[in-house]
């Protein structure tokens, strides 16, 4: 198991290396760009040690790695701690981070990458990762923030939610249901018609309904228009 593959340096003794060569096992934080410093473990590839002044390639396991996938890509480069700066690296393969990640999150993580305010896109790399049907536990909070297509959260939540599975349905049907209407609009603008076809199906009558009451004229213009449509498909 391994959750990046890195090419690393250790810096010579005269440059401030340490004395001692490091091994498979060998565990220290190391930092990016934005001043983060996560402990891993190194597992060198195709020799037993690297010592100071030396460069090998070498797999890393992050102790945390939901806190710090956010800020990995190939060609990030980092620092190696150890009571100080003894060298550098840079990623060069994102290996099985998104698995392990996937695979040990908790509900009460994921209900922490929520959105907290209608500007906040920190968190949606993360989200993508982890993606549905383990984002189930959060669909309804999502949908919260697509109140109003023009908030830059809403924007990309559309395209995340385009992802659900069946369960998203419900929630969408309580929302056609709920009554309101900048929220149905915006959902219906853009989320809906980019869900499968059989989950638009089941929302048809919910929305023919909706369009019988008294709402705005644009509102069940665009309901009745869309309805048009998925008949005609």
């Amino acid at each position: 198991m391994s959750d990046i593959r890195t090419i690393i340096s250790l810096f010579s003794i005269a440059n401030g290396g340490r004395r001692f060569p490091i091994i498979s096992g060998f565990r220290s934080p190391i930092g990016f760009v934005k001043g983060q410093y996560s402990d891993v473990q190194y597992e060198l590839i195709n020799r037993k040690e690297l010592h100071p002044g030396e460069t090998c390639d070498a797999f890393l396991i992050f102790m945390a790695p939901l806190l710090i996938r956010a800020e990995l890509s190939i060609g990030s480069k980092f620092k190696i701690w150890e009571r100080g700066i003894i060298g550098e690296g840079e990623i060069t393969e994102i290996v099985d981070i998104d698995s392990r990640i996937k695979s040990t999150i908790t509900d009460a993580e994921i209900k922490e990458l929520l959105p907290r305010t209608k500007f906040d896109i920190e968190n949606f790399k993360l989200l993508y990762i982890i993606g549905f049907p383990k984002l189930n536990v959060i669909i309804a909070d999502l949908l919260e923030w697509t109140k109003d297509m023009n908030w830059p959260v809403a924007k990309m939540l559309f395209a995340l939610l385009c992802t659900a599975e069946h369960e998203i349905v419900k929630p969408i049907i309580d929302i056609i249901n709920s009554g309101d209407d900048e929220w149905i609009w915006s959902i219906l603008q853009g989320l809906i018609p980019n869900l499968p076809k059989s989950f638009q199906k089941e929302l048809i009558p919910e929305l023919a309904n909706y369009a019988t009451k008294d709402i705005d004229r644009e509102y069940k213009e665009d309901v009745i228009k869309y309805l048009r449509i998925v008949g005609n498909n």
